[in-house]
Order: structure tokens, then sequence, then C-alpha cells
């Protein structure tokens, strides 16, 4: 188990261009100045590291921050404009989180794929009944919020419209994708041994909230 923590660990890494307010912020599995001199093979621009920070969670972790930082990203990917001190300050904020709550978060995913289940049910501990409250609060959040991510969306497609796409805004083009009809191969005669010899089972425990009445449990 510890060596495959050990495996997991990467490094997000930090290189500023310049003495400016811009930063490449990434990830690797390796030496971050090696990543380093990879890409900055050919730049006009000096880049220095300017940050590293090692993680069993590297993947969300730059990911945390590529999020946080939106709004000051550049158009080259991983470069945003900010100051170092806005930068420390998002580094700080994400690992933060991403600590706390990727542990939890791993440990939720290895009881998912345990098929075997007790049909006990639990009672709710202390505190369980705020974090149900403040999920549904979350949950009805969410899907006003995609209500208008759709329809922001819908608007801007709607004004490219049959074209490809609109300068500096958006594209919006055609992506081939190609899927199996399971139904007809597993019961078509010539191809069911070859599902039964392949298949294999997917399945997880799936997570459901129960209606409880709030003003009651409160």
């Amino acid at each position: 188990m510890v060596t495959k923590n050990i495996q997991r660990i990467g490094k997000i890494y930090c290189c500023q261009v310049g003495s400016g307010d811009c930063f490449k912020i990434g990830r690797t599995m390796n030496s971050p100045e090696d990543r380093k001199r990879g890409f900055a093979t050919g730049s006009p621009v000096k880049l220095s590291l300017y940050k590293e920070v090692e993680t069993e969670y590297a993947s969300e972790l730059e990911r945390y921050i590529h999020v946080f930082l939106d709004e000051k990203r550049a158009e080259n990917g991983e470069f945003f404009h900010v100051s170092s001190h806005e930068l420390d300050e998002a580094i700080t904020h994400a690992v933060a989180v991403i600590e706390e709550s990727q542990p939890i978060v791993c440990q939720a995913a290895s009881f998912r794929m345990q098929s075997q289940l007790s049909a006990t049910y639990v009672e709710p501990p202390t505190g369980m009944f705020q974090i149900y409250s403040e999920l549904r609060r979350l949950r009805r959040e969410l899907f006003f919020l995609e209500q208008q991510k759709i329809f922001l969306e819908s608007k801007i497609q709607i004004a490219i419209g049959d074209n490809c796409g609109m300068r500096n805004i958006a594209s919006w083009k055609w992506r081939d994708r190609w899927i199996m009809d399971m139904d007809r191969f597993k019961e078509d005669a010539l191809y069911q041994q070859l599902f039964q010899q392949y298949k294999y089972n997917a399945g997880s425990r799936t997570f459901s909230l129960e209606r409880t009445d709030l003003a009651k449990a409160a």
C-alpha cells in the first residue's frame, strides 16, 4: 500500500515567464526542472521555476487551481496572468481544499466498488442531518446553475449558427462518436459466445438521497 501511494505522488509546477505577472501551471510525475527545460526550448522569453508542490493528488490539484484562476487564463492553455501573490494565495487555498477532501473522496470511491452489502440501515450520527441538508441545498443550486449554463451556451451556439465558431468566444465543430449497439450484439447468435467471453461486470454501488422531510428532521 505504501508503494502504491509513493507511485501516485506527482508535482504541480509553476514557471514564471520572464519577470512579469505570467505563470505556467502544470503537473508532472518527473522533475519540474526537466519539464521546464522541455517546453522552454525555443522560447524567446526566459522561464524560471517559481514553485513546485508535491502531492498524491496532482491531477485534482492542478484542475482545481486551473478552474480557480480561470478568469486569469491566457490564450495559450496553462498560462495565467497573475501576480506571485495571487498565485501563492490560489495554491494555498487549493492545497487546503484538495488535501482535506480527496482522502474522503477516495475512501468513498473504495466503498462504491464493494458489491457485498449488509442489509443494515445505520443510524445517522450527530451532525449528519446538517450534512444531508447542505447536500440537498447544493444539489438544488447546481440544478439551477446547470440550467443557466445551458441557456448561455445556447445563446452563443445560436449566434454561431451553422458556422464553425465565433472569434475569441467559442467554436462549435462536429465530432464523430461511434458506439456499439450492445443489445443487438449480445443477442446476435453469431456473437453470443464472443460476448460471453469478453463481458465483465463494471458495476458499482449507486448513491441516492432519501426524501426526508427536513422540517421534521430539524
